[in-house]
């Protein structure tokens, strides 16, 4: 994520914001990860507003969600327990085979959820594998927490 290898798409207004400066794409993680300009993470405990309560409350619903999701995936798909072992072209292949098999699933089963929002077909990207990406340890730049911030 440091190396700005996953071919996001372009920074964009914030919903309610329509006026205001783009904001950049960002992935979401919980207190384990740095704070950077594309991962934004829950403010720390100590010391909290109500205002830093209800970000946090929000930004770790989201990666909650996602949890929950592959963990459904991983109930059904046993294979995703465990490190893959083939070619990394064929991981690819095999996720994106699952993720279809899982939503085929759940739309038979009755219990597919057509989210609220869907981005037009030409945004949806794919996310390049990144192997040995060492997390950056140092504190976060005052623009990752400037962005923080104008989530919050």
């Amino acid at each position: 994520m440091t190396t700005h290898q996953l071919n996001l798409p372009e920074p964009s207004s914030l919903p309610g914001e329509p006026d205001s400066e783009a904001f950049p794409y960002y992935f979401v993680g919980d207190e384990a990860f740095p704070l950077m300009e594309n991962l934004m993470r829950p403010y720390p405990r100590r010391q909290l507003t109500d205002e830093k309560r209800i970000y946090n409350y929000r930004i770790s619903r989201g990666r909650r969600s996602v949890e929950c999701a592959f963990g459904m995936m991983v109930s059904k798909f046993r294979v995703l327990e465990t490190p893959i072992s083939c070619k990394i072209d064929n991981v690819d292949v095999i996720i994106k085979a699952l993720c279809v098999l899982h939503n085929f699933v759940r739309k038979q089963d009755g219990t597919l959820s057509i989210p609220a929002f869907e981005h037009p077909r030409e945004t949806i990207i794919e996310i390049p594998i990144v192997n040995n990406v060492q997390p950056d340890r140092s504190r976060p730049s005052n623009q990752a927490i400037n962005m923080g911030n104008r989530l919050c």
